[in-house]
């Protein structure tokens, strides 16, 4: 739903005070609230229909995804441990769009440039 969208969205910029700058998505209705996304400071922006390549990585991190759940496996399968193995493996890898950093160096390395 819009709302939860919205407010997680918005929730999850509070706890990274600000650092998210902008979002793509699809027009899917769980974006809905993008004017309020947007009024907290959140340029949105929506990708055209049948258009996967400009939403490049997150249709990356899609297929890399299904190496480890094919999209016929429910999600509720899926232990937490599972998960947690998947998320180390999607962090941990270095990516040539990163400089061959990993989303965890890249994502601390901003955080702690903000805390400090």
């Amino acid at each position: 739903d819009s709302k939860a969208m919205t407010k997680a969205i918005l929730e999850l910029n509070a706890e990274l005070r600000g650092l998210i700058k902008s979002i793509t998505s699809d027009h899917g209705k769980e974006f809905a609230g993008f004017k309020e996304i947007e009024a907290c400071g959140i340029a949105h922006y929506f990708a055209h229909p049948y258009a996967p390549h400009e939403r490049g990585t997150n249709e990356r991190l899609n297929r890399e995804l299904r190496l480890h759940i094919p999209k016929n496996q429910p999600i509720e399968s899926v232990t937490d441990e599972e998960l947690t193995m998947i998320s180390k493996y999607l962090n941990w890898r270095p990516r040539k769009c990163l400089g061959w950093k990993t989303p965890l160096q890249v994502f601390f390395g901003d955080l702690s440039e903000k805390f400090d």
